[in-house]
């Protein structure tokens, strides 16, 4: 799967409610870290309150291993999350 700088793709999270009805905290991990941010409800696979499902992302970089993504909203910490190529999936509707 060739996924080039400025691919959608989803990634698998975990969310929970955020502090407005619109918005969501995402919880992701990989063995290059962790990121938490809060997005627009909107930018997930499946808008539900808590859970699992996946967020829309930007391919910014990578090796022949790992994939750098940009993620939308605010981030508390990284503004880019790393992970193994395998848990990226292209986006076929961005």
């Amino acid at each position: 799967m060739t996924l080039e700088p400025g691919t959608k793709v989803w990634i698998r999270c975990e969310v929970k409610r955020g502090l407005f009805p619109d918005e969501r905290t995402v919880h992701l991990d990989s063995p290059s870290g962790h990121w938490e941010g809060v997005v627009d409800v909107r930018q997930l696979r499946d808008e539900i309150s808590e859970g699992k499902t996946a967020v829309l992302a930007t391919i910014v970089g990578g090796s022949e291993d790992d994939l750098a993504a940009r993620l939308p909203g605010q981030a508390r910490h990284h503004d880019y999350f790393s992970a193994p190529r395998s848990e990226f999936e292209r986006c076929s509707t961005a």
